[in-house]
């Protein structure tokens, strides 16, 4: 009995301490998600305050406490919106993941695909709100992501949906006319601009209104039509820039002496200021009145003429008037400080055009200007900008892939760099531009497709791209018929026939008419012996714009149905 009690009191003890453990860690657990909050609460305060550092470091906190605090991550998301859309993607992926049925955190996620030029993950994440939250603001993400996916058609039926839910307004008026404006339908264009003259009654859209209507008949030759639209324009108590730019642009054409005298009257106001000084330049350069850009230096002061900034826009000037010994001079003397990566840019434009640069010279000094970007990918932009429109291809490649390896945007440099390579039908670019993609998104299925499909294109097999391509096709129901003709694509390359004959198997007649996928299920059914299926497979490919190594399987598998 003794030992009975004793054993009875010893479970007991255990119990308590057991109990007192599990209450002090729940206790702890209560203590941090209060903590994460009080935190995730201090970090919108000071959101709202525009103390963004003070913000930031709060929600980092709140999160290290809490990793599921929904209020923390959406201040980073706010956060993340003007520096990298792409983080602010991701945030707001985090965010539905914890809110799975919240349309709101969809449509959220949606905007900042659009802002981060992401249209698959938008399209994404539209497609899982539900039917019955389908209203205003779903049409109008649906339209914007149809506008950077250049579907203009799309995106006006979308704009048009919009108006005729609860809650449009005269903005959602704007979007429609706006797209109209541009349809090239006579009847749409004349339409638009009633509409336009109509909205611009609204105080804030008076401004857009006549600005839109001022470029578009300065666009058609319209000057007449124009003209009160610039005069509403240049009687606002704040000019904007881009106005007086317009007016100019009218004038230039319909009254030189108020074009001289607007003209006069901007480089006077702006003789001390360098930055609108320098755009005036690079404004004049671009209409073509370089006689005026090459006196532009004499109507500025000192301080400004020797400002990068300005220095950089009078050297187009220099390149454009062919004047190479003056843009050497230019370009020769002291740094531009962050600008001088352009300075070395125009002086090899220089020496190149005067034959006094050897290659190696050469290649020297453009790898030392994309050095002097600092990675930053405004600047790396400028430069190959300079570069393609010089004509420098090779040097203009290079800096894509230099933006490519940046910190932010990498993802439109890469895409340049993809339709650079598929206008070249450059294979082996391509799969370097997929492998780089899939580094900076490794979820992304429709690149990780393209990264096996490239691959076996070049005979490059391994397992990870087989198990990428086995995962795409599994997970997804059949929905893009690419997955499963590179998955059976594969499934063939290594001799199982049937099993690549039951993935084509699965998909519908109708979900094979793009050329490559055609090509590929040609390929499979043409080696199965299906040579009437085959036949009109390999037919529909031949129609498509093939990749080298495409147009040889082609030609190969052609000959066994023929």
């Amino acid at each position: 009995m003794i030992r009975t009690a004793s054993f009875c009191l010893i479970v007991f003890a255990l119990s308590l301490s057991y109990t007192a453990q599990t209450s002090q860690a729940g206790l702890l657990g209560q203590f941090r998600s209060w903590q994460s909050h009080l935190t995730s609460e201090a970090a919108e305060k000071a959101y709202q305050s525009k103390k963004f550092q003070e913000a930031a470091v709060a929600a980092r906190r709140a999160i290290q406490l809490d990793r599921n605090n929904r209020q923390a991550i959406d201040v980073l998301a706010k956060l993340s919106a003007a520096i990298s859309p792409e983080n602010e993607v991701r945030w707001r992926q985090r965010l539905v993941e914890l809110e799975p049925g919240s349309s709101s955190a969809l449509f959220d996620l949606a905007q900042a695909a659009i802002d981060a030029s992401q249209v698959q993950t938008g399209l994404d994440a539209l497609r899982k709100v539900p039917a019955n939250d389908r209203h205003l603001r779903f049409y109008r993400l649906a339209a914007g992501l149809a506008l950077i996916a250049n579907d203009q058609r799309r995106a006006v039926d979308l704009y048009r949906q919009a108006l005729s839910e609860n809650g449009a307004n005269n903005s959602d008026r704007f979007n429609v006319a706006a797209l109209d404006l541009v349809s090239g339908d006579p009847a749409q264009v004349a339409a638009a601009q009633k509409e336009l003259v109509t909205l611009s009654s609204d105080p804030e859209l008076a401004t857009t209104c006549h600005r839109l209507l001022a470029s578009h008949f300065i666009t058609v030759r319209d000057f007449a039509s124009a003209r009160p639209h610039i005069d509403y324009l240049l009687g606002l108590e704040q000019v904007d820039f881009q106005d007086v730019t317009m007016a100019l642009d009218l004038f230039s054409f319909v009254d030189r002496p108020k074009f001289d005298q607007l003209l006069a009257n901007c480089f006077s106001r702006f003789q001390n200021e360098a930055l609108p000084a320098s755009q005036l330049v690079r404004w004049l350069n671009a209409k073509g009145l370089l006689d005026e850009a090459k006196a532009s230096p004499g109507k500025v002061s000192a301080t400004v003429a020797a400002e990068p900034v300005f220095r950089s826009a009078y050297a187009d000037t220099l390149t454009q008037l062919k004047d190479w010994k003056g843009l050497q001079d230019w370009t020769t003397g002291h740094d531009w400080g962050s600008d001088d990566y352009l300075r070395i840019a125009y002086q090899l434009r220089a020496r190149r055009e005067l034959n006094s640069i050897t290659g190696s010279e050469f290649q020297l000094g453009w790898d030392q200007a994309l050095a002097k970007t600092q990675q930053q990918v405004e600047w790396i932009a400028a430069l190959h900008s300079l570069a393609v429109k010089w004509g420098w291809t090779a040097e203009a490649e290079k800096a894509l892939w230099a933006a490519a390896g940046g910190q932010k945007r990498q993802m439109e440099a890469l895409r340049a760099l993809w339709k650079m390579y598929h206008e070249e039908k450059n294979t082996r670019g391509l799969f370097r531009v997929a492998n780089r993609m899939v580094e900076l998104r490794s979820a992304d299925k429709t690149i990780r497709n393209n990264v096996v499909m490239l691959g076996s294109l070049l005979g490059i097999d391994n397992y990870l791209f087989r198990q990428w391509a086995k995962e795409n096709w599994e997970d997804d129901k059949g929905a893009h018929p690419q997955f499963a003709t590179t998955y059976a694509y594969v499934l063939f390359q290594h001799g199982r026939i049937d099993d690549a004959i039951a993935v084509l198997s699965k998909l519908s007649t109708d979900a094979l008419n793009n050329p490559s996928d055609a090509l590929y299920a040609g390929i499979i059914r043409a080696t199965a012996g299906d040579r009437q299926d085959a036949k009109r497979l390999l037919d529909i490919a031949s129609g498509g714009n093939l990749l080298p190594e495409e147009q040889k399987l082609l030609s190969q598998n052609r000959s066994k149905v023929e």
